[in-house]
């Protein structure tokens, strides 16, 4: 028989650094706080660290999702969130149905 398509994916979400209000941080301290937020206090290095470019220091470590394929790839869906990643690659390596993969 045909075959039944699962539900479509969540929207792609943008990977881009974003304050609370969506926007790219504006100023040094602004992207410094951004790391901070998103890697803990002990990102800065602490008193006497060297000073950073903290914009290149958040946007290098931010994930960029693949070109996108042909084929529906759950792996491509959630491209922008490491854990989502992280979590369909193992549960999609737990299926044993090829009709499934």
């Amino acid at each position: 028989g045909p075959r039944s398509r699962a539900k479509s994916p969540p929207p792609r979400r943008a990977a881009g650094a974003a304050t609370g209000t969506g926007a790219a941080p504006a100023t040094a301290d602004a992207w410094r706080e951004e790391a901070v937020r998103r890697w803990g206090s002990l990102v800065g290095g602490g008193a006497g660290a060297p000073a950073r470019d903290w914009e290149a220091f958040v946007t290098t470590r931010l994930s960029k999702p693949p070109p996108p394929s042909p084929e529906p790839l759950l792996q491509e869906w959630y491209a922008a969130d490491m854990w989502q990643l992280l979590c369909c690659c193992v549960l999609m390596s737990r299926v044993s149905s090829w009709e499934t993969k």
